[in-house]
């Protein structure tokens, strides 16, 4: 066995990892990264970058349909699958090989295989090839990411029943498509594959979807996609799954009445949960919440030294928010004080239109009994919006009627997941609606929105009749 130092070991190469490994290579540390898979985490390879690629596919399919809105007369557009995957491929390639050259740049060390932690200062790295080495280290960061949540009793062969990694390795696209998830990632695959020309069908559980974003501007997404053809089932619980031939059969219940759908394919879209598989955590005494890794604002587990950040530790699940809890891991681990910070966190939703929200929704809002005024600017006053063709949409902005400070801004429609920026902006440096009104924003753009609803919001209309 050989054994070899490092000040800070991380574990895990995802958002959350690699980040933590160039800041603390940056704090001059010698810095080695293991990882089992490849370089990027889920989100490179499996996640956010593979789905939106697709995404992008699909919203240019949907926009040839409707050239002739723009006086544009061209032939009858037609998907070539093949060459989609391998742009989806080729795009996953070309940025985890630009990760491998942040790391190298920055001096990191990259180690393939699985890591077990032995002790609090020593990391075992079992390699494929099988040989074992031991690593030891005066900070840890564990970084490992999360895995598709499975269902018991359901067999997800990724053949048939097909898990959020799965159906991206699709060779062709399937007629039928049976989603049980009405969340995030299952709202964005319904997307995706109904724009493609595949039959949709959604089953969510509980009485509405993407739970936690504004339900009015959810229910406005709702409709426009049943307007595209996608079914919806809520709150309808799945009882079996049987899978014959190429042909899936989902057994479900809504109240009193049962129903039985069948499609070519099934996504579980269930969610993700850490992975933590043979980190060794029950050894060290590692406290857990659920089963995430606990953490305080520092980042660091109930054993000094000991942190852990990204998708391992629950709670936002999101890449960018992975980067961000990296960081605050990395600087703690070299000898910085500081504390993550929620406060402006954007939820985005790549579904078509798009769906974005920072701060706190309208329903959060009602629930802490805050005076508030709202001001909501649709897509169909925007000139841009109406110029792109994209008039779906609405802008909601919500501030609190003492102070006027903004709480919370929801966007549906064209461009809503750039439009976020601002709005997150707004919410972390707790900026007033007076403060969003007083900024000069470009003319023609969708970014008028955020202004305009900010006016509306204020009692000062400009761009939408008052109201009497």
């Amino acid at each position: 066995m050989i054994v070899s130092r490092g000040d800070i070991v991380v574990i895990g190469g995802g958002p959350a990892g690699y980040v933590a490994a160039i800041i603390a290579a940056q704090h001059r540390q010698e810095v080695v990264l293991v990882e089992k898979g490849h370089l990027g985490g889920t989100c490179l390879n499996v996640g956010c970058i593979p789905t939106k690629t697709l995404a992008k596919t699909a919203a240019l399919y949907t926009m040839m349909h409707r050239l002739n809105e723009f006086g544009i007369r061209a032939g009858k557009p037609a998907i070539e699958w093949g060459k989609v995957q391998q742009r989806k491929e080729n795009i996953i390639k070309s940025l985890r090989q630009g990760v491998a050259n942040l790391l190298k740049s920055n001096g990191v060390k990259v180690v393939q295989g699985e890591a077990t932690l032995v002790s609090p200062k020593t990391v075992q790295v079992k390699h494929p090839d099988g040989e074992v080495n031991e690593i030891n280290a005066k900070k840890i960061i564990i970084a490992t990411g999360s895995v598709a949540t499975r269902i018991p009793g359901w067999v997800v062969d990724e053949n048939n029943i097909l898990s959020s990694t799965g159906i991206l390795g699709l060779e062709k696209l399937p007629a039928s498509l049976i989603i049980i998830g009405g969340g995030v990632i299952g709202m964005e695959f319904a997307s995706i594959f109904q724009s493609l020309g595949t039959q949709v069908t959604v089953i969510e559980v509980l009485p509405r979807l993407l739970n936690g974003m504004d339900a009015s501007l959810v229910a406005l997404l709702q409709k426009d996609m049943q307007r595209q053809g996608i079914k919806f089932f809520l709150e309808t619980r799945v009882s079996s799954i049987e899978s014959r031939d190429n042909e899936v059969t989902v057994f479900c219940q809504q109240g009193t009445q049962q129903h039985v759908l069948k499609a070519e394919k099934v996504l579980v879209a269930a969610g993700r949960a850490a992975n933590t598989a043979s980190l060794g955590l029950e050894k060290l005494g590692i406290a857990m919440q659920g089963k995430n890794i606990k953490v305080n604002p520092r980042m660091e587990t109930t054993i000094p030294g000991i942190y852990a950040a990204g998708d391992v530790i629950g709670g936002y699940q999101l890449a960018h928010v992975a980067f961000a809890e990296g960081e605050v891991a990395a600087r703690n681990a070299c000898g910085d004080s500081c504390e993550i910070d929620y406060r402006g966190v954007p939820l985005c939703v790549y579904t078509y239109p798009e769906l974005a929200q920072v701060g706190l929704s309208q329903d959060e809002v009602d629930k802490e009994k805050v005076v508030i005024s709202i001001g909501e600017f649709p897509l169909t006053a925007n000139g841009k919006a109406l110029i792109e063709g994209e008039k779906l949409g609405l802008v909601k902005v919500i501030q609190e009627k003492t102070y006027g400070e903004i709480l919370g801004i929801s966007i549906l429609g064209s461009h809503a997941t750039e439009l976020i920026a601002e709005a997150t902006l707004a919410i972390h440096n707790e900026l007033t609606i007076e403060e969003l009104i007083s900024t000069i924003h470009a003319h023609p753009t969708v970014a008028e929105t955020l202004r305009e609803a900010a006016l509306v919001a204020a009692g000062r209309p400009i761009h939408m009749m008052k109201r009497l």
